[in-house]
């Protein structure tokens, strides 16, 4: 499910290491290695020719279709040959496989593509193919996506990452858990070095280096290139590999190529806090909702510290112990997953407050129900890992960390303790060193100068490359313009309805001055949600799902039929005295006495009580739905606050249910009634109380 894979991207701002494999056997990283500081390790960076067959790259049948709906010549596939490690003459060759979404409309397509960077690092191509068919800029312009080295169908390793000797690596403290992170990352490197697969090859220029093989063997004098979160690191880097070949550039959701300030991660959380917290008291029934929220937040932050929940579940294939243990890192971390998107942004309190309440309250049932969600399915499934390990340690993502790790300690050890402690981030380096991965030359990490025309883009929500960021690169595009969308969250470019407008008018002419409404009206301001109606029915159901699958679509079954039954009655009332209406006569009961038949107001107390139960089904279910779109992990702590006020109609409806039927009963006892009739008024009262119980077992109730 879509929450699992939301609270996974969110606890990626956890990641702090980065690990790879050596020789036989490798020593283990020490426990308390001396302080790290960013330095400099010269290396020969020039790349060496290695020869790669003719043609380099060939098309290939996408190894996705069937799984993802396209049109037929919507989307294409090739492969991409090259050397996995241009510093190493002997270096072995492999394949990259590249996507091309083809522009909607072929008499409007211009002749210069674009080029999308991905994100992560190690972001599959899958997730933009699925994103970016209905983008605004395939109205004008091809779009190529290179799936990077070690990602999916470009020769993936490590499918199993964090697989492996589980029952061995059942953590119960935060510290615990980030030492088992550092031997799951060891255990990746160590199988990837002994296929066959030189991790020293996987680095941000190594990447460019990819991108401007893939422009060559495709033809392209020059192209445009646009690239979001690592992908805008990936843009910088290509400056300095290919900077003839970009004609244009889209640089957006900045990571510097200097990466201190990135990993400020106690700064961004304040920053993102107190964003929410502002606006929010600039909203009366917010601010009245939520009066204290940063506080109850940081308080919540603080316990889980201390004293982590821990709760059994069912899954021992997940769960070798048959715990799992939560700690601060959850009550802390997404909120920042929720506001990378700004659709989720009006929910972003209400998660909060229900979080928050989650770790005041330990609420077993809902950890419980939260862990069964997050494990159904591989953790990590949606990120290529060993890539991104090898990638982070080599362009220095830990060290950068390790070098601010106490100063934010210091500064707010709260914050900064979601992120792990400064002594994990120097154990993150030690460890990147045991694989024979240093840091590389910091010389090829200096701020990019160029004249290239360049548009950088920021939204000011983004929680993770806040637009502090792209002040800081700014400088160096001598040609370049700065937008930042004041509503949007992590790559606005991607997000934002109008952006595929705004990024062709930019690619179509780029030396003149962006138009920024897009910028300006492209979002709005969040409207934030009250509190939760709280209900524990998607825990129940999580958690039934868990024991049982039978026994839940069993369940389901149950509660839908009664639903439909109750609604469809609804519907027939009505239906059937029209009919009465027009004949002009019971039909029902014309053959016998020629009257109407007389029901004791059994009928009237069925249609009563079938509307009762449509209006209950139909906004009940307008809530969950509006309870998903706002934010799925949401659901979690019940349903939007209106909610409330359908969910009286649940206990009202078993009292209906009960009327009709003991009404329907004495009715029979004193004269004789039709079969439809009774058919019709029995089955509404049943359904009825039938509903009303599900609703009672499933939590659904207002009490």
């Amino acid at each position: 499910m879509r929450i699992r894979a939301l609270l996974v991207s969110a606890l990626l701002l956890a990641a702090t290491a980065a690990l790879a494999q050596d020789p036989a056997s490798p020593p283990e990283p020490a426990l308390d290695p001396a302080p790290v500081r960013i330095g400099t390790q010269p290396a020969d960076t020039r790349p060496v020719p290695r020869p790669v067959p003719d043609p380099a790259y060939v098309s290939v049948v996408c190894p996705f279709k069937g799984d993802i709906r396209y049109e037929p010549g919507q989307v294409s596939c090739g492969l991409l040959t090259v050397p996995e490690n241009r510093e190493k003459p002997d270096s072995r060759l492999i394949r990259l496989h590249v996507v091309t979404l083809h522009a909607r409309e072929p008499e409007e397509r211009r002749p210069d593509p674009v080029i999308y960077l991905t994100g992560g690092p190690g972001a599959p191509v899958t997730m933009y193919v699925e994103r970016f068919l209905e983008h605004g800029l395939l109205e004008t312009r091809d779009l190529i996506i290179l799936e990077q080295r070690g990602i999916g169908a470009s020769g993936e390793f490590c499918a199993f990452y964090g697989q492996e000797r589980l029952a061995e690596r059942q953590a119960k403290t935060f510290d615990e858990q980030e030492r088992l992170n550092f031997e799951k990352e060891l255990d990746c490197a160590r199988a990837a070095t002994a296929a066959g697969v030189d991790l020293t090859g996987y680095h941000s220029f190594e990447n460019a280096r990819d991108v401007k093989a893939l422009r060559e063997a495709l033809g392209h004098a020059q192209w445009n290139v646009w690239g979001i979160s690592y992908g805008s690191m990936l843009g910088q880097a290509l400056v300095k590999v290919d900077a003839d070949g970009i004609r244009a550039l889209v640089l957006d959701a900045i990571v510097p190529l200097d990466l201190t300030d990135l990993r400020r991660y106690a700064r961004m959380g304040n920053r993102l806090i107190d964003r929410h917290v502002a606006a929010c008291a600039e909203q009366p029934a917010c601010a009245a909702a939520y009066p204290d929220l940063k506080a109850r937040w940081r308080a919540a932050i603080q316990a889980m510290a201390e004293a982590p929940v821990t709760v059994p579940v069912r899954d021992r294939e997940a769960a070798p112990s048959g715990e799992v243990t939560f700690f601060q890192n959850i009550v802390g971390l997404l909120p920042f997953g929720l506001t990378y998107e700004e659709e989720n942004h009006a929910a972003v309190p209400a998660v909060i407050d229900g979080i928050v309440r989650m770790a005041e309250t330990r609420d077993p049932k809902r950890f419980r129900a939260l862990a069964a969600a997050m494990g159904m399915g591989a953790p990590g499934a949606d990120i290529s890992w060993g890539m991104h390990n090898a990638i982070t340690c080599l362009d220095g993502f830990p060290q950068a960390l390790a070098a601010v790790a106490e100063e934010e300690r210091a500064a707010d050890p709260v914050m900064a303790g979601m992120f792990g402690t400064p002594e994990n981030a120097a154990r993150a380096v030690a460890a990147c060193e045991a694989a024979g991965l240093p840091m590389r030359d910091r010389a090829d990490y200096a701020p990019v100068t160029t004249d290239i025309p360049t548009l950088i883009a920021n939204g000011a929500w983004d929680p993770v490359t806040p637009p502090y960021l792209a002040q800081i690169i700014l400088p160096g595009f001598t040609n370049g313009q700065y937008v930042e969308f004041p509503h949007a969250g992590h790559g606005p470019t991607r997000s934002v309805e109008c952006a595929g407008e705004f990024l062709t008018a930019f690619f179509d002419d780029p030396a003149k001055p962006v138009d920024l409404a897009c910028a300006r009206e492209g979002q709005e301001a969040a409207t934030y949600l009250r509190p939760v109606w709280p209900t524990a029915f998607v825990a129940n159901v999580i958690l039934q799902a868990e024991r049982s699958i039978p026994w839940a679509v069993a369940a389901a079954v149950w509660g839908l039929a009664s639903a439909l039954l109750l609604a469809l009655a609804g519907l027939f009332y009505p239906a059937a005295a029209l009919g009465r209406a027009v004949d002009r006569r019971s039909a029902e009961s014309a053959e016998y006495t020629g009257e109407p038949v007389d029901t004791g107001y059994a009928r009237p107390l069925a249609f009563a009580t079938a509307v009762t139960g449509l209006v209950y089904v139909a906004g009940s279910g307008a809530a969950a739905g509006l309870t998903v779109a706002a934010a799925e992990p949401l659901i979690l702590f019940g349903l939007v606050h209106w909610a409330g006020w359908f969910a009286w109609l649940a206990p009202l409806l078993g009292l209906l249910g009960i009327a009709v039927l003991v009404r329907l009963v004495m009715v029979r006892r004193d004269r004789w009634l039709p079969l439809g009739t009774l058919l019709g008024v029995g089955v509404t009262g049943v359904t009825a109380l039938s509903l009303s119980v599900f609703t009672l077992v499933w939590g659904l109730w207002p009490v």
